[in-house]
């Protein structure tokens, strides 16, 4: 074999090694992305949450205040 042969044999060989490489950062980012995701929904659902019940909790005291 030529030295050229052998670096198109290489060639061909690094191109499916990156090909692979790329597919796993491709479904990495695809689970990073669904993680992340999810995870600013659980945060908007938190603060949401968090606000709902303050907003009862400071309503409940204007109206102990009123009936004072």
């Amino acid at each position: 074999m030529s030295s050229q042969e052998i670096g198109a044999l290489r060639g061909v060989h690094s191109t499916e090694e990156t090909g692979q490489n790329h597919m796993y950062s491709c479904q990495e980012e695809r689970f990073f992305s669904a993680v992340l995701s999810g995870l600013s929904w659980a945060c908007v659902e938190l603060i949401c949450s968090f606000l709902e019940v303050t907003l009862r909790l400071v309503l409940e005291s204007q109206n102990m205040a009123g009936h004072r």
